[in-house]
């Protein structure tokens, strides 16, 4: 029987792991992590409610089909200067 949690693939976050999932993508990260290529979690600097209040519901929309990558990109656009003008 395979082990029931063997679709689960793990990537950490932090350089001074040294564990890597068996899968060629965690390997590539693993890799680029090593060499130094790291970008913050940029997402750490949004205004407070950002997520919750404005994007959560524009993923939810373009992930449901109910906007093209162009209708997309436009309404991120524009709610983030909304959302930052506020």
């Amino acid at each position: 029987m395979a082990d029931r949690n063997s679709w689960l693939k793990t990537l950490s976050p932090f350089a001074s792991c040294a564990y890597v999932a068996n899968d060629p993508f965690a390997q590539t990260i693993s890799d680029y992590t090593a060499a130094g290529k790291t970008s913050s979690w940029h997402w750490l600097l949004n205004k407070s409610g950002l997520d919750q209040n404005v994007l959560g519901s524009i993923y939810n929309a373009f992930a449901q089909g109910a906007m093209d990558v162009q209708g997309f990109v436009d309404t991120v656009q524009q709610s983030l200067a909304q959302y930052y003008a506020e």
